[in-house]
């Protein structure tokens, strides 16, 4: 933290004494008690008296001191040290309060400087004002002040077991002037119930402020009239946390309830935090991000926020650059669009849950419950767990528009077979019949491509049209590969509408039913649904289903229970009612049996696998015993080795669970 002619503020006052001696050039430092009947008894006289003598001095000031004064100025290095009972007395004991009414109750300009033991009270002014000092303060209070903390110019602060409260704002920090050098502030202590007008109730770091939230920091109860409820990250300015953060039940009236990071050239590196309930009056209710680049690593928790328009637990826009690292969970948020993640302008998001999965479970929106994507906004996920999401209208899961893209695959994990997955769109749901897409929705050009994925048990309305996966209007294109649909609800697997195409390949489906009337049963689901749009079905096995009642489905290499509204691209590609060999189809695994019909069943004349199959295994592996119908390709998302005992998942967990009797 501390440039390197400064002593770090972390070292015990004897330390300290012992260092500054050995430096051959600093006398030994002086003890001056503070107080009635003390060596000194005002504070600024003290600091007058301590600014000639040489070393850096400790001022003691007695318990039952109260200093009043417009400006308390400190000159050159010192030690205030407070909640002393007696002069020249051993026992501290509780804070000494120093009170200032209109201007800083401590100031200072340059030098190092520690405050301990203090109640700092600023009026209509500041508590504590640094310019390019070096500063620790630990056991004190900020509050009742205009600004808690105010640090400019290249001055470094610590803050370790100190409470900043009831402030207009908790802390300020900014370059001052042109320099290469802004402020740079740590914070070990509680940033609580501070109350600003404008933007960061809590923190305002801008112009080349850099702010690190270390173990056991809390920001919590703060509010903004602007953005930034608890803290607002500007121009060029940083944000971290480690060790344990917790940033909860702040507020902005505009947007980032917790956390606005809202500009090109910042910076932020989340990890360990946990950002809950928070509420923000537009965008991100737990944090909005809009330029520059951020990280969310390891131990990030965003849940319990609200939005009132887009991001119940983030929000990107502009061109922010996020990644998203493994195990970080985005749970229960709630927005108007989006609730838990959504994305606008030229946003990017890539999360890899290399060891974890990431997590945007139990989010709730009008549309996109779990994720909203918008204005060529773009996201890649893997190894991501979408599940138990709900919108009222579109997208339960997933909503995209206006040209957004959205990628969600499965990276190295070993088991996937059975839960936990590895990459999901599971049990989300849609409220409104007039709603669709239970599990994803793609609008007005939007791309979409999902691989080697479970979208299992998503529901739609008992009288709702549309399907588990939606796509509307020109130009919007779904691409499913490797993927198993089971045991979803809704009246369609695909619908496309007003010129949209969902094209799926080498997708396993069965158990998916629509339950059409409270008084009735379900039935079996409707494969594909089109109302002026385009579904291409190839190289797949659909049981459970009847055919398309759009018609002119566009299909080859398929297993079918009904061909109705099918187009078969050539005779002679198309198995109606064929037992396809799944390991339990009632138990959710449609990996291939040996000897399954549909081993080593298509050729490459319409479709060539563009990944591996859902084990992340190679496709086209040829099966001696069985010999090519058209061509080495298996249908569905799993591709058979012909001994799969030894190479499906369960094996190579050790979980033999999903493994047939």
């Amino acid at each position: 933290m501390f440039k390197q002619s400064r002593w770090p503020l972390g070292t015990s006052t004897a330390i300290l004494f012992l260092c500054l001696a050995q430096v051959g050039t600093v006398a030994s430092a002086d003890i001056i008690y503070v107080g009635s009947g003390c060596e000194e008894s005002g504070l600024q006289a003290a600091i007058d008296e301590a600014a000639t003598r040489p070393g850096t001095d400790e001022l003691r000031l007695r318990s039952n001191l109260l200093a009043l004064a417009p400006d308390t100025i400190v000159n050159g290095d010192l030690i205030l040290s407070g909640g002393w009972t007696a002069c020249g007395g051993a026992t501290q004991s509780g804070n000494t309060t120093v009170l200032s009414t209109n201007g800083r109750a401590i100031g200072a300009e340059g030098g190092t400087l520690v405050l301990r033991n203090l109640e700092l009270l600023g009026g209509s002014g500041t508590a504590v004002d640094v310019t390019s000092t070096d500063l620790r303060i630990e056991s004190s209070i900020l509050r009742n002040s205009n600004t808690g903390l105010r640090a400019l110019g290249s001055a470094t602060v610590e803050i370790a077991s100190t409470g900043i409260h009831s402030n207009g704002r908790g802390v300020e920090c900014a370059r001052q002037g042109i320099g290469s050098q802004g402020p740079s502030v740590e914070v070990a202590g509680w940033i609580v119930s501070n109350d600003a007008t404008g933007d960061g109730g809590g923190i305002l770091a801008t112009d080349f402020c850099s702010v690190a939230l270390v173990g056991g920091a809390l920001i919590r109860d703060n509010t903004a009239t602007g953005s930034g409820g608890g803290i607002y990250v500007g121009p060029n300015a940083s944000l971290s946390t480690t060790g344990g953060v917790t940033i909860d039940l702040n507020a902005a009236e505009g947007s980032g309830g917790g956390i606005a990071f809202a500009h090109n050239g910042a910076s932020a590196t989340l990890e360990s935090v946990q950002i809950v309930e928070n509420t923000a009056g537009s965008h991100g209710g737990g944090l909005t991000l809009g330029g520059g680049v951020a990280s969310l690593g390891v131990g990030t928790v965003i849940t319990d926020n609200t939005a009132g328009l887009l991001g119940g637990g983030i929000h990107c826009w502009n061109t922010v650059a996020v990644t998203i690292s493994e195990g970080v969970q985005i749970r229960r948020n709630e927005a108007r669009w989006g609730g838990g993640l959504s994305c606008g302008g030229s946003a990017t998001v890539t999360g890899v849950g290399d060891g974890d999965p990431i997590e945007i479970v139990g989010n709730q929106a009008e549309s996109g419950g779990g994720v909203r994507l918008g204005n060529s906004s773009e996201v890649l996920l893997l190894n991501t767990l979408v599940e138990e999401n709900r919108a009222e209208f579109y997208g339960g899961g997933v909503y995209l528009e206006y040209d957004a893209r959205y990628q969600q695959e499965r990276g190295n994990f070993i088991d996937c077979a059975s839960p936990p997955r590895c990459s999901t769109l599971s049990r989300n749901q849609v409220i409104d019949s007039s709603g669709g897409g239970a599990a994803l929705w793609a609008d007005q050009g939007a791309e979409v491509l999902v691989a080697q994925s479970y979208i299992e048990e998503n529901h739609a309305p008992i009288a709702s049209l549309m399907g588990t996966i939606g796509a509307e209007g020109a130009g919007t294109f779904v691409e499913f590969e490797g993927n198993q649909l089971w045991g979803n609800d809704s009246r369609s697997l695909f619908e496309s509408s007003d010129g949209a195409l969902i094209h799926a390949r080498f997708v396993s489906a069965a158990e998916n039913s629509w339950t059409f009337s409270l008084n009735s049963p379900p039935v079996k689901i409707v494969l594909g649904e089109e109302a002026g749009g385009n579904v291409e079905l190839f190289s797949s096995i659909f049981v459970d289903t009847v055919g398309s009642v759009g018609g002119g489905v566009l299909a080859d290499c398929l297993i079918v229970d009904s061909t109705t509204g099918l187009a078969p691209a050539r005779a002679g590609t198309i198995e109606v009612s064929a037992d396809p060999g799944f390991y339990s189809k009632s138990g959710a695994d449609l990996h291939l049996r040996s000897g399954s019909v549909a081993i080593d069943f298509c050729d490459d004349a319409f479709v060539v696998p563009g990944d591996r199959d859902l084990d992340l295994e190679f496709r086209g592996h040829q099966t001696i015993a069985q010999p090519d119908r058209l061509g080495p390709w298996d249908l569905g998302a799993d591709e058979n080795p012909s001994v799969d005992l030894l190479f499906m998942d369960g094996f190579e967990s050790g979980d033999t669970s999903a493994w047939p009797d």
